[in-house]
């Protein structure tokens, strides 16, 4: 979980001192702070609040929860003590008082943490990242590999992007590819409550709404910003965010299907969500009904939000899934290897998917170029070509 109340003891552990005390942070009830950041250090995470004295810039009971989609730094709003509180969580690993060579102030290099907790004020504050550079793309693609980047969640497949400009690091994954226009008023306050639920439970994501690519509509989206992370906790950070994003899109994904499609119809859905931050991290409850057929059914041919979908098997028949809700723009290599973990086969072995009708090989490009809706495609050993 991401939220972690503020110890009851009035002393923090006399460890963490040599971290924070020369950095200019007091004690301060289990924890320690320095102009309006306050760090929270435990075993296995730190979690940093940001409290600044501009009043307008927390959030109370009762009011919306503030959105950070797309904004510099992994500072995200969580629901805590019936309130939205300006969380940051960062492994307790990465905060030690070992000089970073890469980072320097005025000629010195400074410590790791120092060079952190200066990242977690900026980005919290909103103060510019001057001089700051993303790692160069072919660094970023070292520490991981393209699999981790296709996550499969029941019958669906949702792929991630790495977004690496000279001054923007992100990791992002669509939830929805298309939040339909006519969603009722009570389905969207149930999807938005699924994504803040999402929110407060993985560390270092946010979910949210954009705008879609195309202007008409919005997408529904998890993400992890890195931007202006310093050099010394770059890589762990973004293999930590990595698998965050991958279990937050993997919990996402069929119950943020379900509510966006017209077919599945839940008599709660009438009721609109209590959204005012309880004690401890906000709880949704009721997404397990089994789904009922809906009267309105769906145009065949026509999958919501220009997804694809198709019927896959593997080379000896002995697996079949109907695969649904398939972002058109993945390559077909990912949904191979997302398909074939699907149906349990061997990892070590490549995949190759045929389109059934022609024997056609699709290539490694995006697959919604290669079949149509409702094609039906064998997914194959690579071995087996000539």
């Amino acid at each position: 979980m991401n939220t972690a109340s503020w110890s009851s003891s009035t002393h923090p552990a006399a460890g963490w001192s040599e971290v924070l005390l020369p950095e200019g942070f007091t004690p301060a009830a289990g924890g320690y702070e320095r102009a309006g950041l306050r760090v929270c250090p435990a075993q296995d995470w730190w979690t940093l609040e940001y409290r600044p004295d501009d009043e307008s810039l927390t959030s109370q009971a009762g009011d919306a929860r503030p959105d950070r989609i797309g904004q510099a730094g992994a500072w995200k709003w969580v629901a805590q003590d019936r309130a939205f509180r300006l969380l940051l969580a960062l492994p307790a690993s990465l905060f030690t008082v070992e000089t970073d060579e890469i980072c320097w102030d005025a000629g010195t290099p400074v410590t790791a943490a120092d060079a952190l907790l200066r990242w977690a004020h900026e980005t919290a504050a909103g103060v510019s990242l001057t001089g700051w550079t993303a790692p160069l793309r072919k660094v970023v693609e070292s520490w991981f590999s393209r699999e981790q980047l296709t996550v499969v969640a029941g019958p669906l497949l949702r792929q991630g992007e790495v977004i690496r400009e000279p001054g923007r690091l992100a990791l992002r994954f669509p939830i929805l590819s298309q939040v339909p226009g006519d969603l009722p008023p009570a389905r969207l306050a149930w999807l938005r409550a699924l994504l803040e639920e999402a929110q407060d439970r993985w560390h270092l994501v946010r979910c949210g709404f954009l705008p879609a690519p195309d202007g008409a509509g919005q997408v529904a989206i998890a993400e992890v910003d890195l931007t202006g992370v310093p050099p010394v906790a770059s890589e762990i950070l973004f293999v930590t965010a990595l698998e965050a994003l991958r279990g937050a899109v993997q919990w996402l994904g069929e119950p943020a299907d379900w509510l966006a499609d017209p077919n599945v119809a839940w008599n709660f859905w009438l009721s609109v969500p209590n959204n005012e931050p309880t004690k401890g991290p906000y709880q949704m409850k009721a997404l397990t009904p089994t789904p009922e057929p809906s009267a309105a059914a769906q145009v065949p041919g026509q999958p919501r939000g220009g997804m694809l979908r198709f019927e896959a098997r593997d080379v000896t028949g002995t697996h079949v899934l109907e695969v649904r809700n398939v972002q058109r723009t993945t390559p077909a290599g990912a949904v191979a290897t997302a398909l074939a973990s699907r149906m349990g086969l061997p990892a070590d072995v490549p995949w190759i998917i045929r389109n059934d009708a022609t024997g056609a090989v699709l290539e490694e490009r995006p697959i919604g170029d290669q079949i149509e809706d409702g094609a039906k495609v064998v997914l194959s050993p690579k071995a087996h070509l000539g």
